[in-house]
């Protein structure tokens, strides 16, 4: 489920620029806090790889993960020998009672939020180069 940069797809209206800005915004506000050059160091690490960019917003994923619908990631199920809909928390216990149940949800969630971060990673980079405020 890939998020378009500053758009509500799947539930999730976010700018991942501004979230970012948000939160180095307040560090350069806050008494002792980051100073410019701290800042431009911040920003030049994040926008030069989409890893470095991974690692350093993590507010950005918790902010993802904390306003995705349960049904984003473990939808309700009906069982095909009962016709009866079982709750998530019976979806996500199948999946962990099944290594190979986990191992593929977890890997279809690594690489889609994957390319969520490169895309993230690209429009940070763009504001960058076009003279965005960062910080």
């Amino acid at each position: 489920m890939l998020i378009p940069a500053g758009t509500a797809s799947a539930g999730l209206g976010r700018d991942p620029v501004d979230v970012v800005y948000q939160r180095d915004h307040a560090l350069h506000t806050l008494n002792n806090g980051a100073t410019d050059d701290d800042l431009r160091t911040r920003t030049d690490e994040l926008a030069s790889s989409a890893w470095s960019f991974f690692r350093g917003t993590s507010p950005l994923f918790y902010r993802d993960l904390g306003e995705l619908p349960p049904s984003a990631y473990a939808p309700t199920r009906t069982s095909p020998a009962t016709g009866v809909s079982y709750s998530a928390d019976a979806a996500i216990d199948g999946a962990i009672m099944s290594v190979s149940g986990l191992e593929s949800e977890t890997a279809a969630f690594a690489t889609s939020y994957a390319d969520q971060v490169d895309s993230d990673w690209q429009a940070y980079v763009n504001a960058k180069n076009a003279g965005r405020p960062l910080f």
